[in-house]
Order: structure tokens, then C-alpha cells, then sequence
């Protein structure tokens, strides 16, 4: 637990987990034989507000005595106090918190007034909707704009201004990414340069050595240059087996796309025959359907003359009944008439049992269309994948070849 707090007369303390706070005394910055978990806090920079110091004010003034304390010559007078000073590390994240959250303050103040533009103009477009803003003091609190007219032209200008501003967002970033670029292209010459400065130096100073006879310097030099030579070899062995393995990596993706393409084109073939065969299935099936249709009105036609002949008969023989009813014998024309009965009922039963051959004959043309609709679709799909993995194929081709003579390049002009 540490060494206890010395006594304190005329002050109040407080524990807080394990920490000691003293509020007031006699000392600002405790005392010496106090441990480091004793705080001492000024209560004099306190401040009350208003309605405190009023009440203090209208207080009758009491006389206090105040009360004895210790004699002081007990601390020696060339003992330092000592401070409680907060951790060095949480200062340190707090001061980097704040300063991060500075930024972003900072940012998004910047940021404020377009933003109020575009919920102006936002406000603007939707006030003839229902999610128009119906509260006028949410709208004096947000510091919006206020269009009366559609075509207002201080609007347009902050609708132009923000088209603007897209813009220049879209160039920056375009601009960035060439930068990027550009700094990439520029960092190899530089590395040249500092391979060629380095060369430099070491033959200069074997130059020196060789012409100043100073066999230490030079096998020193001779020293270094072996071993920043075998670093060099390690570098590039090590670059060389990278290189190794992503060509390794590289062909074996090649070889998976080629399996995919030709797969693919296995696929599709398959895919055309079999919407070959769907195609004559279904020309077959339209040919058996317009047969069986002409057959249809064929049938159609004979019965329609079957029903006028024997409604012609019947009249005339309802006339005749009425003419001579006593004197005609009608054995011949009730036979006709059955005659012409029988054969109606069975052109019936014909037309019958085509239409059910018709209808048959319709069912499976919808199925052969459906059929050939999935085919056609399968195709159209396995044409898509070629094409596709036709497409990332070259595209792993050229950048196989790229990075190929941009890793030769560069390990050329790092030996």
C-alpha cells in the first residue's frame, strides 16, 4: 500500500479507486513525504455562478476562528516538493486526439457551406413533393437558402457551382492518379542516379587509396564492396525467385483460363447442336401443326355443307308433309334423314378428335418453344463466358508481358 498521507488540518479528502485527493490546505503542491498518489487541487480557481455568489452575499457574516495547526519546522527546507504529474502516454493520445478531431472540425467547417448549398437546392427540387421540409424553424436553425421561384438565379449559380465543384473534384482526383504515376516513372531514374553516385564514390576512393599506397583503406574498400556486392546478388536471387514464382503463378492461370476457354467452347458447341436439333423439332412440330389445322378447316367446311343440306331436306320436307300429307309415302326420307344423321355424328366425332390432335399438336409446339428459348439462352450465356474469359486472358497475357520487362528492367538496372 505504500507509505500513509501525513495529517491534514483545515482540509477535506477524498478516495477515488487509488488515488488520494486533497481539496484545499496548506500546501499547493503537497508534501514531501506524501507518495505519488496524493493530488492536491487548488479550490481557489473554482468558480460559482451567479445564483451561488448571490446566495453567499445575502449570508449574515459569521465569525470563524480558524484552527490551530502544526507547527511547520518539521519539513526540511531543502527538500523538493513533489508534483503529481499526469502519464507522459495518455497526454500524449489525448493531445493527438484532440488534434485529429481539430482537423476534422476543421474540415467539416470548410465543408459546411457547400453542404448547405446543396440541401438548399435539395429542398428546392423536393418542395413540390411530399418530403418537402414543413418546419420553418428546422430551417432557420440549418441556415438554409430560400428560392421563391423556380428559376431563380441565385439557384442556378450555386446549382452551377456545385456542377463546378464536382468537376474540379473529379480532375483533382484524375490529376492525383497521374501524379501517382508520373512519381513512379520519375523514382527509377532516381534510383539510377543513387546506384551511379555510389559506384562513383567507391571508385573514387579506391582511386585515392591505390594512388595515396594505403593497403588498409583499400582492402577495407575492397571489404565493403565484397560484401554490398553479395547483398546485391542476395537482393537480386531473392527478386529472381519472385520473378520465378509469379511467372509460375501467371502460367498456371493461363493454363486454368485456357481449360476454362476451351471448356467454354466445348460448351457452347454443345449448346448450338443441341439448339440445331430444338430448331428442327419445332419446324417439325409447325409443319405437323398446319396439316392437322388444314385438315381441321377441311373438316370445318364439310360439316358446315352436312348442316346446310340437311336443313334444306328438313324444309323441304316440312313442305311436303303440309302439301301431301296423305299421299306421300315417307320411308325414303326418313332414311335420308337418319342417313344424313349418322353421317353428321361422325364427321363430328371427327372434327372431335382432330381438335384434340390439334390441341395435343399446340401443347408441344410450347413445349418445343420453351425448349428452344432455354437453348437459345444457354447459348447466348456460354458465348458470353467465351467471350469473357477471352478477354481476362489477354488481359493476364499483357500483364504477364508488362511486369515480365518491368522486373528484367529493373534488375538489369539494379546490377
Amino acid at each position: 500500500m505504500g507509505v500513509p498521507p501525513s495529517a491534514r488540518y483545515g482540509a477535506s479528502l477524498t478516495s477515488n479507486q487509488s488515488k488520494i485527493y486533497v481539496y484545499g490546505g496548506e500546501y499547493l503542491h503537497g508534501k514531501a513525504e506524501d507518495g505519488p498518489y496524493v493530488h492536491v487541487l487548488d479550490c481557489y480557481l473554482v468558480q460559482s455562478t451567479k445564483s451561488e455568489l448571490s446566495h453567499i452575499k445575502g449570508r449574515e457574516p459569521t465569525s470563524r476562528t480558524p484552527s490551530p495547526r502544526p507547527p511547520r519546522g518539521g519539513i526540511p527546507a531543502g527538500v523538493p516538493n513533489r508534483v503529481s504529474a499526469p502519464n507522459s502516454e495518455e497526454k500524449g493520445k489525448l493531445l493527438k486526439e484532440i488534434l485529429v478531431r481539430d482537423t476534422i472540425i476543421s474540415e467539416m467547417k470548410k465543408k459546411e457551406q457547400w453542404w448547405r448549398t446543396e440541401v438548399s437546392i435539395l429542398r428546392h427540387t423536393c418542395s413540390h413533393s411530399e418530403e418537402a421540409f414543413s418546419n420553418e424553424d428546422k430551417i432557420q436553425d440549418a441556415m438554409l437558402f430560400e428560392f421563391r421561384k423556380d428559376k431563380d438565379e441565385n439557384r442556378l449559380l450555386l446549382e452551377q457551382l456545385v456542377q463546378t465543384k464536382a468537376e474540379v473534384r473529379k480532375v483533382k482526383n484524375s490529376v492525383s492518379k497521374q501524379m501517382d504515376s508520373l512519381m513512379h516513372n520519375l523514382s527509377k531514374p532516381e534510383s539510377i542516379r543513387a546506384a551511379a553516385l555510389e559506384e562513383a564514390a567507391y571508385y573514387k576512393a579506391r582511386y585515392t587509396a591505390i594512388k595515396s599506397r594505403d593497403r588498409v583503406a583499400l582492402n577495407l574498400l575492397e571489404a565493403d564492396r565484397v560484401g554490398l556486392l553479395e547483398h546485391r546478388l542476395k537482393e537480386a536471387y531473392a527478386q529472381k525467385e519472385s520473378i520465378n514464382t509469379l511467372l509460375t503463378e501467371v502460367q498456371r492461370r493461363s493454363q486454368e483460363d485456357q481449360t476454362a476457354r476451351l471448356l467454354a467452347e466445348e460448351r457452347a458447341s454443345i449448346a448450338q447442336k443441341q439448339s440445331e436439333v430444338a430448331q428442327e423439332a419445332h419446324q417439325a412440330a409447325l409443319e405437323k401443326t398446319s396439316k392437322l389445322y388444314g385438315q381441321l378447316l377441311k373438316t370445318e367446311a364439310k360439316c358446315r355443307e352436312d348442316a346446310i343440306r340437311i336443313a334444306h331436306l328438313s324444309s323441304s320436307l316440312v313442305h311436303q308433309l303440309s302439301l301431301k300429307e296423305d299421299c306421300l309415302d315417307l320411308s325414303e326420307v326418313h332414311i335420308k334423314m337418319v342417313r344424313l344423321e349418322a353421317t353428321n355424328i361422325k364427321y363430328r366425332n371427327e372434327v372431335a378428335a382432330l381438335l384434340k390432335q390439334l390441341e395435343e399438336r399446340q401443347d408441344e409446339q410450347e413445349s418445343l418453344k420453351s425448349m428452344l428459348a432455354e437453348k437459345e439462352h444457354a447459348y447466348a450465356e456460354s458465348l458470353l463466358e467465351l467471350e469473357k474469359t477471352r478477354i481476362e486472358l489477354d488481359l493476364v497475357r499483357r500483364s504477364t508481358t508488362n511486369r515480365s520487362t518491368e522486373n528484367v528492367f529493373a534488375f538489369w538496372d539494379y546490377l
